[in-house]
């Protein structure tokens, strides 16, 4: 087979297609020169043929995911709403261009969410415009960020339920309450085991080399999340300390107070900016972050929310704790 460049001489507006410039074309295509055909109209239906189809397997694979959503949710095709026509061009034309397995997650839950009879909301241009501003990357890190804060909160309850199961036993000796302690402590791990693994693999691309901090930053472009205290739930806005508004004459204390209001937020953001993501192995993953109204709006539209089967056996050691 000849791996001589395809002579081309084909006029286009701005000049002549040289050879260079065809075998650019016919790399795209996945197929030497000499097989791409020669002419830069054929190149070029090739590559509207291939992009069609690509755009094509995007949408199908994205609507079979947000089939399985529905009918984890309990519900058919056939009981859900149709969008409205004046978001369906948006929409079709912005899951034709995701063949990223994250991204089609979020994709597949709004477009649930927008046709579950259950819900009036629908496919926001808004969330719509997010997510088409959203790389892989940026997906995984959001998606890791709230189903962290998810499994936190579970795995606290549990944490709950297992110390007033103790002290109900407080009478019972120091070797039962031991024993009763290290059962509980070794069924808490084989629970939280696979949440873990799930998560750190959602994290897993962007730890080498701290990738993780460019979508940081976009994430906070976007407007989804903001620098705080993830255990408060404090922004760095909010952390400001008392300022007396009774100084006797003395003003140093109101000064000194008011400079600390200045820069306590300032060395919040430092530090937070410093450590924004921490996923030792064995932990769940932290996030010096907090979701905005704008970032819980996505959560809720795009049912970001850990795999049923992998917080249900956590759910379910809960007991009549459960809510």
């Amino acid at each position: 087979m000849s791996k001589e460049l395809v002579k081309v001489d084909v006029s286009v507006p701005g000049g002549e297609i040289d050879k260079a410039a065809a075998e650019v074309l016919t790399r795209v295509l996945g197929a030497p020169a000499d097989e791409a055909g020669g002419a830069f109209g054929d190149m070029v239906g090739m590559v509207r043929d291939r992009i069609s189809a690509w755009r094509h397997i995007n949408r199908l694979r994205i609507a079979k995911q947000t089939v399985q959503k529905i009918k984890d949710e309990g519900l058919e095709p056939g009981d859900l709403n149709a969008l409205p026509l004046r978001e369906v061009p948006a929409v079709l034309e912005a899951i034709s261009d995701v063949d990223q397995d994250e991204l089609s997650e979020l994709w597949a839950g709004l477009l649930a969410d927008a046709m579950s009879p259950k819900n009036h909301r629908s496919a926001d241009k808004h969330l719509v415009a997010v997510l088409k501003s959203m790389t892989e990357e940026d997906a995984l890190l959001f998606s890791a960020f709230v189903m962290s804060d998810e499994l936190r909160k579970v795995m606290w309850r549990r944490g709950k339920r297992a110390s007033r199961k103790i002290f109900q036993h407080k009478d019972d000796g120091e070797e039962e309450l031991k024993r009763l302690a290290d059962e509980m402590t070794k069924e808490s791990g084989e629970l939280i085991q696979a949440p873990l693994d799930y998560l750190h693999g959602k994290l897993a691309p962007l730890m080498p080399g701290e990738r993780y901090r460019i979508s940081v930053e976009n994430l906070i472009e976007l407007g989804l999340v903001e620098y705080g205290d993830s255990n408060s739930r404090k922004s760095a806005s909010t952390q400001i300390p008392s300022i007396p508004m009774r100084h006797n004459g003395d003003l140093g204390p109101l000064v000194s107070s008011i400079m600390k209001a200045i820069e306590l937020p300032e060395k919040n953001i430092a530090r937070w900016r410093k450590f924004p993501v921490e996923a030792p192995r064995g932990f769940i993953p932290a996030f010096a972050l907090l979701l905005t109204p704008k970032g819980k709006r996505l959560v809720e539209s795009c049912q970001i929310k850990l795999p049923s089967e992998l917080v249900t056996p956590i759910l379910a050691s809960l007991g009549d704790e459960q809510e």
